[in-house]
């Protein structure tokens, strides 16, 4: 139901920062996935944990993560070569410039 929703109600859906914690995520986000695909939704998604890496260390890993995986792969295109040590909000893209120039919104939060 609550994907259908998302689906009724946008185009592209934006997730930073995905992180699998507990049985609930990993058992009910590959449904969720599927139906916004089927659904057209364009999703992308970030997290600092490669896709394999989610869940890690969770209860009966070896039952949720092969559904999790299957529907990323057949949902997103995956692109884990970045280094996870880098932070690249602190990281400028012009040569000389402190990256600590940008604005972030809402300013009241750390970004």
């Amino acid at each position: 139901i609550v994907a259908n929703t998302i689906a009724d109600e946008t185009d592209l859906l934006c997730l930073d920062e995905v992180a699998v914690v507990d049985v609930q995520d990993a058992s009910i986000l590959p449904r969720v996935l599927e139906i916004l695909s089927l659904r057209g939704v364009t999703l992308v998604m970030t997290s600092n944990s490669r896709p394999n890496e989610l869940f890690a260390g969770g209860l009966n890993r070896h039952v949720f993560i092969p559904p999790l995986l299957r529907a990323l792969e057949q949902t997103c295109v995956v692109n884990s070569e970045s280094s996870p040590q880098v932070d690249y909000r602190k990281v400028s893209d012009t040569p000389g410039k402190w990256a600590g120039s940008r604005y972030y919104h809402p300013a009241s939060s750390p970004s």
